[in-house]
């Protein structure tokens, strides 16, 4: 397939992907009556419109293609307990290596943990963040590479579109956007050498509930409704990522660069061992 058939895949794609979670997820704000312009803090309601309308869109494109999610060769039997574990562990990892690095820097970083929080819901919360994660990278990195195939110009297109998809999010910035689009790229280079969709999962989810039922952080603009800890900062923008959270910091910048260069190298060698053999 060529860089301009991708092109026109993707047109495809996304008017399927697009076009009926538009659908769904307003017919949705109208039996739910969400005022879509007060979403800027994370509730069941929000989750539920989100999240939802993903389902009919995604399935429609599962037989559309005759992509298989189950049997013999599923994504889900593939050393499921070691990528869980892993993934778990990459993203809350990452996450208070952020906040570290914020709390050396900012003379005004506080940190400070909730002295009361609901248990039981922040362990629900868990569930959701993960499902919410896993439709993300079920479209974004195992659809999109089974459909578009290896390539820089599908690394390319899958993270373009995964930065769309979070542009309209409260806060966002340049930086931001930058972010973005790096952790698609990250994400796409880890799902082409692992090969499993239950890593990345779990390493986005892990990523998104540290940043804010961990630590009470923004997680792309919008805030956690409960967390174990809560952090702020009044000091610079481009290091403490403002409203949008820590994924609008400098600090974010350079760790998925400096991940990105780890993995590029994982990658040519991934390539280089294929050849040889």
């Amino acid at each position: 397939m060529t860089s301009f058939d991708k092109l026109i895949t993707i047109g495809k794609l996304m008017y399927i992907y697009i076009g009926l979670q538009l659908v769904i997820g307003l017919i949705l704000l109208l039996i739910l009556k969400i005022n879509p312009l007060a979403l800027n803090t994370m509730d069941y309601k929000l989750v539920a419109i989100t999240t939802l309308p993903q389902i009919l869109p995604i399935l429609i494109i599962l037989k559309k293609f005759k992509i298989k999610l189950w049997g013999s060769e599923s994504v889900f039997y593939k050393d499921w307990i070691y990528y869980t574990s892993i993934g778990v562990v990459l993203g809350g990892i990452a996450v208070a290596i952020v906040i570290l690095l914020q709390n050396l820097l900012l003379d005004s970083f506080v940190i400070h943990p909730v002295s009361s929080i609901n248990r039981i819901e922040i362990f629900i919360w868990f569930f959701l963040i993960l499902l919410a994660a896993f439709f993300e990278e079920l479209f974004f990195r195992f659809i999109l590479h089974k459909i578009l195939g290896k390539g820089w110009d599908s690394l390319f297109l899958s993270s373009i579109l995964f930065m769309l998809m979070h542009s309209a999010n409260p806060g966002i910035n340049i930086v931001s956007v930058v972010n973005v689009f790096l952790f698609g790229v990250v994400m796409w280079l880890i799902y082409e050498i692992s090969e499993s969709l239950i890593l990345v999962t779990f390493i986005h989810g892990a990523w998104n509930y540290t940043c804010g039922f961990v630590f009470g952080t923004n997680i792309s603009g919008l805030g956690a409704p409960l967390s174990f800890f809560k952090t702020s900062s009044k000091d610079s923008l481009l290091i403490s990522g403002g409203s949008f959270g820590i994924e609008a910091s400098v600090i974010t910048s350079t760790l998925l660069v400096f991940v990105l260069a780890i993995l590029l190298f994982m990658s040519f060698k991934k390539k280089t061992k294929t050849i040889n053999d």
